[in-house]
């Protein structure tokens, strides 16, 4: 057990604020209002790093590049097509309910869906996803992520477990919706859907494609989308990890992962001490160092490890 760790409940979006930290919040220095789960996935990778890359800005390399163009790609053959515009974040905001509504209200007919938003809330902490894709597998929902890589070169068991933690995260998101423990109402109220308005324009492109007038609300799509999750098949514990060679399209390695409460949570919980701000970021072991001959900030702004660049083998 980690000193300091903080129990999962899920409460409401606003009691954290009643959690005296022994430091500034991460969240205000961040600049941030959700974490990600890939903010949480990045922890386990090196913490230190994540928290850089708000602070300092990280460019898109050429494999992250890549990986957007493979997932949309994806996305266009698997998912109903869907034209919106958005002019403004609370169109934004529709559109990405819209299509993870249409997704996950049609997945037993189609079998598949792909990047589904998802929403959950750790300690009052917005959490929010994306879902590379879910399958409908013997009566149940199953996860998928998709890794792209550019060569045909295995992960390392390093990137498996920071890679591993997200798709967990991903699994109890889903739990928590299918078992009430999230609701409608937590993400209305914590997303502050009541205040949302789309734009004319956007509205118009709605009417065009026929939506009802009463579901031409950030709030109603979001009650339709949940609703949906709660239909959907219960979640498998079960789910996969796909490497994929961005040029070839092959899959070089798929990894299976399996959810178990107790061990997700106890890391989890270790997790979240970062974020409830009482301790500071910590940088990679040093048995890990090597993963700094990988990290911008390696020398500049983090100097944990820093001696000579490490060859590494």
């Amino acid at each position: 057990m980690v000193d300091g760790l903080i129990c999962l409940d899920t409460p409401d979006e606003m009691d954290h604020d009643t959690k005296e930290s022994i430091r500034p919040s991460p969240m205000s220095r961040l600049h941030k209002n959700v974490i990600r789960a890939t903010d949480i996935a990045a922890q386990f990778w090196c913490e230190k790093q994540m928290e850089l890359g708000y602070l300092y800005g990280k460019e898109a390399t050429p494999e992250m590049r890549n990986g957007a163009e493979v997932h949309k790609n994806i996305e266009t053959i698997i998912n109903i097509p869907v034209n919106l515009k958005p002019e403004s974040y609370p169109d934004s905001l529709y559109r990405s309910l819209y299509t993870s509504y249409l997704g996950v209200s049609t997945l037993r007919e189609r079998g598949a869906a792909r990047e589904l938003n998802i929403y959950g809330s750790i300690n009052g902490f917005k959490i929010a996803g994306k879902i590379d894709e879910i399958r409908y597998e013997d009566g149940k929902t199953v996860v998928y992520e998709d890794k792209i890589k550019m060569s045909d070169r295995e992960p390392s068991s390093a990137q498996i477990a920071s890679h591993r933690m997200q798709v967990l995260l991903y699994i109890k998101m889903l739990n928590d919706i299918k078992r009430g423990l999230y609701t409608f109402s937590n993400f209305a109220r914590g997303w502050g859907t009541d205040k949302m308005r789309i734009t004319d324009s956007f509205s118009a492109q709605l009417k065009d494609m026929g939506i009802k007038e009463g579901d031409m609300t950030v709030g109603s799509i979001a009650a339709l989308y949940f609703s949906s999750l709660m239909d959907a098949g219960d979640i498998s514990d079960m789910a996969f990890i796909r490497y994929t060679n961005a040029q070839s399209g092959n899959i070089i390695k798929s990894s299976r992962v399996e959810y178990s409460q107790n061990d997700f949570e106890e890391r989890l919980k270790y997790a979240m001490v970062y974020w409830n701000g009482f301790r500071d970021a910590k940088p990679v072991d040093e048995s890990e160092k090597w993963k700094c001959n990988y990290c911008p900030f390696f020398g500049k702004q983090c100097t944990t490890w820093y001696q000579a660049k490490q060859k590494v083998l």
